[in-house]
C-alpha cells in the first residue's frame, strides 16, 4: 500500500513523496496530483513506484484540506525533525484485521489454546 510524506521546502512551497506505489494506486495518484509538478519518479527493487511532486500553496488551510482527502497514510515531516501524521480518508485497501480466538492464547506451534509458542512444550 502506498504511503505518503509531505514536508515544506521553501515559504509555501511544499513536496510530497508517494512510495510502494502499486499498479492500482498510480492512477489515483497521478489524477490527484495532476495540477501539482512532478519532480521525481523512480522504482524499488520489489517494483513499486515512487513519485516527488512539488506544489506552492498560499494558505496552509486548502492545503491540509486537499490531504484529507488522499486515500493513502500521510505523515508530515517538520523542519526540526518531528514527525506528524495527518488523518485522511479511508485507504483504498483496508488492512487486513487479525481473526480474534476466544477463550486465551493460542500457541503458533502447536495451535491449542492456553499457552503462546515461546513458552511451548512441544
Amino acid at each position: 500500500m502506498a504511503n505518503a510524506k509531505i514536508w515544506k521546502t521553501e515559504e509555501k512551497k511544499y513536496s510530497v513523496q508517494f512510495d510502494n506505489v502499486g499498479p492500482k494506486e498510480r492512477k489515483t495518484i497521478l489524477t490527484m496530483f495532476s495540477t501539482w509538478r512532478e519532480i521525481g519518479t523512480g522504482f524499488h527493487k520489489d517494483g513499486t513506484q515512487v513519485f516527488i511532486f512539488s506544489k506552492q500553496y498560499s494558505e496552509e488551510d486548502s492545503l491540509r484540506q486537499f490531504l484529507k482527502e488522499i486515500p493513502f497514510p500521510v505523515i508530515e515531516e517538520r523542519k526540526s525533525g518531528k514527525i506528524r501524521r495527518i488523518k485522511t480518508k479511508a485507504p483504498l485497501t483496508p488492512p487486513e484485521k487479525r481473526a480474534k480466538i476466544s477463550k486465551g492464547r493460542t500457541c503458533s506451534l502447536c495451535g491449542e489454546k492456553g499457552h503462546n509458542s515461546r513458552t511451548c512444550k512441544t
